[in-house]
Parts: C-alpha cells; sequence; structure tokens
C-alpha cells in the first residue's frame, strides 16, 4: 500500500486545513490520484497527519532554491517520516515546481516527474 500525502506550498498555506478553492483543489487531486493508483491494482491511504510533517521539508526546499543553503534539516525530515509510515508501506514524494493553479494541469504535471 501507499501512503499519498497532498502538499502544495506557496499555492496554498497547509493543505490538512483548507477551504474554498484549495479545498477544491485539494479535492480534485486526492481522487485523481486515488483513481490513477487504483488503476494500476495499488491502493491509497491519506494520511493527513504527514502534511505537518512535510511542510518543514518543502519550506527547506524552497530556501535551498531561493538561496542555495540546502539540507538544512533533511536529516530530522527523514527520520519522521521513516517513524510516521508503517512498516510494509511505502512513501514516495517529490517537490514540484509549478507556474499555475490548475489541477488537472498539476496532476499531469506529476505524472511525467520521473524521480
Amino acid at each position: 500500500m501507499h501512503v499519498c500525502v497532498l502538499a502544495l506550498r506557496h499555492m496554498y498555506a497547509c493543505m490538512c486545513v483548507c477551504t474554498g478553492p484549495e479545498a477544491l483543489c485539494r479535492h480534485f487531486l486526492c481522487v485523481c490520484f486515488s483513481l490513477h493508483t487504483q488503476e494500476l491494482g495499488l491502493s491509497t491511504m491519506w494520511d493527513e497527519d504527514l502534511c505537518y510533517l512535510l511542510g518543514p521539508a518543502l519550506a527547506s526546499y524552497e530556501t535551498e532554491r531561493c538561496l542555495g543553503v540546502g539540507g538544512v534539516g533533511n536529516q530530522e525530515f527523514q527520520d519522521a517520516i521513516r517513524n510516521a509510515v508503517p512498516d510494509g508501506h511505502s512513501f514516495k514524494g517529490f517537490p514540484v515546481q509549478l507556474l499555475h493553479r490548475d489541477p488537472g494541469r498539476a496532476f499531469a504535471t506529476c505524472l511525467r516527474c520521473v524521480y
């Protein structure tokens, strides 16, 4: 089983507590990813608590991209993810930079990413 987390910074402050357009975008992306993994014969479990772990990691990544200072808190993030993801489950995550707020295009971009 894959543990999927959707956390988009800069576009939305926190994906765990969102309203209005943010909630609609998050819902659309969650449905798209769930259907996609189902088509692949996999199951998806959304863990709302993981978004709180991703926030600092994304902030660190953005700092690295903007200022060239990297690796801040990376080991702590990796340890937190290892502790949060149950045995036998996997966590796959990578940052994606978007220049728009279209959830359909965002989903298509994520599918094209190879990490």
